[in-house]
């Protein structure tokens, strides 16, 4: 692949590992978090009645399950005015605790409290490992009824907006005195909108939320007739009812138009995101109807084209240019009498100065050819000599690596031109769909903008959750596909198809009568295409079948243009020439690595390698230590 689209398709790739690897590790490392130490409190059931006084008997069960090791657990209880916690006690078991008067915890089986002007504090110590415990806390709120002229009031936050830590169900049942009837009892719950309260009886009134989310209250409002609590001595001096159902009446109003909010929210985000998918199945099954060639044989036995090795590979990879293209553009560069290759082995001082032999490399020479060149073999024969030799008549393999690891920035600069250059020329000649492109190119806009208009809706509406997601997953169906849609054009399509039954002929020749195979000067030619197509070395092996040590009469594989293969090379000409091709390939994918890779840091920073309501008392909330 080419540098730059490479690099736009590793990066869209990379974005969607990121997400999958955020959510599986995040999940991951969180389930480890849970399994070394964490506490669930997997049910709440608060007992509460109101009594003659309008004080409200509490008396509540915690079901807590530990994993890892803990000594104790905590409950506040918010105090308003006039309101005062009384007589607690803790149990397990039916065994109260022992209290402890210090202001610290003490050893487990004991409790203590911390009575403040706007918070009862309680504290109860105990040995728990990897096990399931239930906890009873009993207490007494005094002056929890406010009498008003013509009701009396129970407005009580069960549960605050300070919990740091879910409670997966909470069921409170508020037990009333005796002597009224149902039809006199109104009640309201406040707190997450698919919590249920529920008048049972003329004595019970029941409030059930699961899942109760951390920072979220449990509220409950009461009114019943003042007779029920003779002896409160809390009163307000005046007529409250109108005003109360006035308030709950807004807030029912308010939380039906969130539930409506919430129903559309979900259903606009379904409809998003099925509408995204169809539309990116639909482009992708469009751009998955090739166009139909003419052309059906099995194999083609002559050249289908006559651009350049280095268009083939434009043509062969959807328009991404790679290393292998370079190497079949020098190839033909040589063939074609502009430049000429020599194999030689460098040598290096050894110990004591003894020479030490290093690797086979190549030079490359420049001839005298005074013919044009394509713009692209016009731009890597003017970088090689120019830009890396530097003065020098001839240029290695080596020099090459040397330079893109010195000067990664203008070997990147050179190869984004390089593969921008013979990208242009793939649509000069009209390889691909001019259609798709501008498909995409609406689509990809489609899906940005989508993700960008879930941007908004997050910054100014965060309560269209739903619609959100959809509208980023959305815009990621839309968008990321884009980069893998792409056709060929009908021009495209007939020109591959050639190529294809191409690519099975340099595959099987050598299976055929001799007649029917091309003199070895024309596979000299053929050779610089087996490039692109990726078949090099079946070709070389093929040709030595049919052309032993690459030879026809007088004439050899390469002659006036490849140099010194007898020096060092196993194989002969055909090995020296497989080994050549090799080389050059991956001194090509080595050096556009490395100009292309990040920058190491020694710092250890990393890098690249080296080498509603809410108006009630109570609240609080509960903890565990």
């Amino acid at each position: 692949m080419g540098f730059a689209r490479r690099y736009l398709v590793n990066s869209y790739r990379l974005l969607i590992c990121v997400y999958l690897l955020f959510f599986l590790t995040a999940g991951l490392f969180s389930g480890t978090a849970l399994a070394n130490r964490s506490y669930q409190i997997n049910r709440v059931e608060v007992e509460a009645e109101i009594l003659p006084d309008g004080s409200m008997q509490m008396r509540e069960h915690f079901m807590v399950n530990f994993q890892g090791t803990y000594q104790g657990m905590f409950r506040w209880i918010n105090k308003s005015q006039g309101m005062k916690v009384v007589d607690m006690v803790i149990l397990e078991g039916g065994i109260p605790y022992e209290f402890n008067p210090g202001d610290n915890h003490g050893p487990a089986g004991t409790y203590y409290i911390s009575d403040e002007p706007g918070r009862f504090f309680v504290d109860w110590s105990f040995n728990a490992t990897d096990e399931s415990r239930n906890f009873i806390l009993d207490y007494r709120i005094l002056n929890a009824v406010t009498l008003h002229e013509d009701t009396a009031e129970l407005y009580y936050q069960f549960f605050g907006d300070e919990s740091d830590i879910d409670m997966e169900r909470v069921n409170v049942q508020l037990t009333l005195p005796e002597g009224a009837d149902k039809e006199r009892i109104r009640a309201w719950g406040h707190g997450p909108l698919y919590g249920e309260v529920t008048i049972e009886s003329p004595q019970l009134v029941t409030w059930e939320v699961s899942p109760l989310p951390k920072k979220t209250f449990l509220e409950g409002r009461v009114l019943f007739p003042p007779e029920l609590v003779p002896q409160a001595t809390s009163f307000s001096g005046e007529e409250a009812l109108a005003s109360i159902l006035e308030e709950e009446e807004k807030l029912a109003r308010e939380a039906n138009l969130q539930r409506a909010i919430d129903r559309t929210d979900i259903f606009l985000g379904g409809i998003i995101l099925l509408g995204g998918t169809i539309l990116t199945i639909l482009m992708v099954c469009r751009f998955k109807r090739k166009f139909k060639p003419t052309f059906s044989g099995d194999y083609y036995r002559e050249l289908p084209a006559d651009y350049s090795p280095g268009e083939l590979g434009v043509l062969w990879n959807y328009g991404v240019p790679g290393s292998h293209d370079i190497t079949a553009t020098i190839m033909d560069l040589a063939r074609r009498g502009f430049i000429k290759i020599e194999e030689y082995t460098p040598e290096k001082k050894g110990w004591l100065g003894f020479g030490r032999k290093n690797k086979t490399d190549y030079r490359i020479y420049r001839t005298e050819k005074e013919e044009e060149m394509r713009a692209h073999e016009e731009m890597l024969s003017k970088f090689l000599f120019s830009a890396v030799a530097q003065g020098k008549e001839w240029v290695s393999f080596k020099d090459i690596e040397e330079f893109a690891q010195k000067k990664k920035n203008e070997f990147s600069s050179f190869l984004k031109n390089w593969e921008n250059n013979l990208t242009n020329r793939g649509n000069a000649l009209d390889f691909f769909d001019k259609s798709a492109r501008k498909d995409r190119l609406f689509q990809a806009g489609l899906g940005l903008l989508t993700i960008g208009l879930g941007y908004l809706i997050y910054t100014f509406f965060d309560s269209l959750l739903f619609t959100y997601l959809a509208l980023m997953g959305a815009g990621f169906i839309l968008a990321i596909p884009t980069i893998f849609l792409r056709r060929r054009s009908l021009r495209g399509t007939e020109d591959f198809v050639r190529w294809e039954a191409f690519r099975r002929f340099l595959l099987h020749f050598s299976e055929m009568p001799r007649h029917e195979i091309p003199s070895l000067i024309i596979w000299e030619h053929y050779m610089v295409y087996a490039i692109p197509l990726g078949v090099a070395s079946n070709v070389i092996k093929q040709l030595q079948v049919v052309y032993p040590n690459l030879q026809e009469g007088d004439y050899h594989f390469g002659y006036g243009w490849y140099y010194g293969y007898s020096s060092q090379s196993t194989g002969g000409l055909a090995g020296a020439f497989e080994n050549m091709v090799t080389t050059t390939t991956n001194s090509m994918r080595q050096s556009t690595q490395r100009a292309t890779s990040s920058s190491s840091s020694g710092s250890g920073s990393g890098g690249g390698f080296t080498g509603g309501g809410g108006g009630g008392g109570g609240g609080g909330g509960v903890g565990a230590r």
